[in-house]
Parts: C-alpha cells; structure tokens; sequence
C-alpha cells in the first residue's frame, strides 16, 4: 500500500482507503497516515491486498490494446476518452 499526498499523480494512482491512504500535503499528515497505516488493527493487511488487486488490473496486453485504439481512432478523426483503460476504481 501507499500513503501518499494529495497531489497529482500522486492521488490518481491510490485509491484513498482501498490501496492507500491520500493525506494532506504535509509532512505531519503524510507522517501520521504511515503510523495508521502500522498501527491500525488489519488496515495495512487490508491495503496491501486492494493495493495488489488493483496492480493486477494493469497489464501490458491492456495498455498496448488501448493505446492501439487511441492511435486508430486519432488516424481516423474520431478521437475518444471512453474505453477500459485505465481500469476505474469502481471496478474494485
């Protein structure tokens, strides 16, 4: 799991309580969200296994499927946002 501050890249990568913790841009949130993380009966078990889940969702085939799509559908003036990837939190 990740205990991140929330800032780009950042908090789009970990998905606040499911792969991470997302805390305040300062070092004592950051701080205090990494002895949660320790200390919280079965939260870092908890993290790490939706952490996991959500990397398997990421594979190589997927990203280069979509970037695929995305280079066609440029080439052929239709440029679109929808697809699969990247998988969406809700799918957790």
């Amino acid at each position: 799991p990740a205990v991140v501050y929330d800032r780009p890249g950042l908090r789009d990568s970990t998905i606040h309580e499911q792969t991470g913790l997302v805390t305040a841009a300062e070092p004592q949130a950051l701080a205090a969200g990494v002895i949660r993380a320790l200390t919280e009966q079965g939260l870092y078990a908890r993290l790490s296994a939706g952490a996991i889940e959500w990397a398997r969702r990421f594979t190589w085939e997927r990203a280069s499927a979509a970037f695929e799509q995305a280079l066609l559908e440029v080439a052929n003036g239709k440029p679109s946002r929808e697809g699969d990837y990247p998988p969406q939190p809700a799918a957790l």
